[in-house]
């Protein structure tokens, strides 16, 4: 059966995109409006990282396969890596 884990509020804004890095330690979350990538801990309920990035809204995020690097896309006809 399927039951919830843990239930994060970070934001009031709405949150458009999320990725696990392969770990299963860190999630990234894209926010359109605030135009701000969330990287967060969430068994520690921590920021890792809290970026804006994007002229305008981040669409989508994706860890690498080895969960160094994360990679955003926004409306600005923009890809952008980090490291995480």
């Amino acid at each position: 059966s399927v039951s919830n884990i843990h239930t994060l509020s970070l934001s009031h804004s709405t949150i458009g995109t999320v990725s696990i890095n392969p770990s299963a330690d860190w999630l990234a979350f894209g926010c359109p409006k605030t135009q701000q990538l969330l990287i967060w801990e969430w068994r520690s309920e921590t920021y890792i990282l809290k970026q804006s990035g994007h002229a305008y809204g981040m669409r989508c995020v994706s860890y690498s396969p080895d969960g160094i690097v994360v990679a955003t896309g926004g409306e600005d006809g923009t890809v952008k890596l980090w490291n995480s």
